[in-house]
């Protein structure tokens, strides 16, 4: 859990295929976050993401959408993540999903659950600003590999 440049890093999550992707946008938090989900290998997965930061604005879309499985979810003033979940293979695989409540008794949630459940620990501020880690083409090849998550301190 090293913590740097004002922000604390949770993982890897998943497997270590793929290439390298960044999604953080310096200090800012994560107003938004558009996922999607699909069946990869008879598993629900994580098929790709993109983030919404509080300045408006929008990071590169990691993996892939698919219309048919589609969450979003905009963070109110104040709300903060309380809990955490990420279901990914333990150092093999890929992301299966993840979800999390909010200071603001809301919950959310994108793709499966299978793999090991992963509680994130270190949720600093309980302000999301970002993740990082390898895919295939940009982002993710079929599926979200792999992710780092990082929190603000």
């Amino acid at each position: 859990m090293p913590a740097t440049q004002g922000r604390v890093m949770n993982g890897p999550y998943g497997g270590w295929g793929g290439g390298y992707y960044d999604e953080v946008h310096g200090e800012h938090k994560v107003k938004k976050i558009d996922a999607w989900g699909r069946s990869y290998n008879g598993f629900d997965v994580l098929n790709g993401f993109q983030f919404t930061w509080d300045d408006n604005h929008q990071g590169h879309l990691i993996g892939h959408k698919n219309d048919n499985i589609h969450s979003g979810f905009e963070f109110q003033d104040g709300e903060k993540i309380d809990r955490m979940t990420v279901y990914a293979g333990d150092g093999e695989g890929y992301v299966n999903g993840f979800d999390f409540d909010t200071n603001k008794r809301r919950h959310y949630s994108i793709g499966g659950k299978e793999g090991k459940a992963n509680q994130v620990i270190h949720l600093g501020t309980g302000d999301l600003i970002g993740a990082e880690g390898r895919d295939n083409i940009h982002g993710a090849g079929e599926v979200v590999d792999n992710m780092d998550i990082y929190f603000k301190t």
